[in-house]
C-alpha cells in the first residue's frame, strides 16, 4: 500500500548521491521546496508554499527542482541536487 499524500514517511537511508556527497565530507544544508507532488513544470506548492525567484520575487521559479534553482540563485549554496521523478 502506498503511503497518503501529505503523511509522514520515515527515511530509511540517503540516496546514492547524497551518501557519496557525505562521504566526500559534504556540508548538506537541507531539503529545499519543489513542485508539489514533484512532477509540475511550475514549481507551484500551495501546501508549503511556491519557491520565489530571489532576484524578483513577483515571479516563481519553474520545475520540479525549483526551490534547487532559488537556493542556488540566492548564494544559499553554490549548488543543489534536483530530482527527476522516477516510477516506484
Amino acid at each position: 500500500m502506498r503511503p497518503q499524500l501529505g503523511t509522514e514517511r520515515a527515511v530509511r537511508g540517503d540516496a546514492p548521491a547524497v551518501a557519496a556527497l557525505r562521504a566526500a565530507g559534504a556540508v548538506l544544508l537541507g531539503k529545499a521546496n519543489l513542485h508539489e507532488v514533484g512532477v509540475g513544470m511550475t514549481g507551484l506548492n500551495l501546501a508549503h508554499g511556491t519557491a520565489r525567484n530571489p532576484h524578483d520575487p513577483g515571479r516563481f521559479c519553474g520545475g520540479s527542482s525549483s526551490g534547487c534553482a532559488a537556493a542556488v540563485a540566492a548564494g544559499v549554496c553554490t549548488f543543489a541536487l534536483g530530482a527527476r521523478p522516477t516510477p516506484q
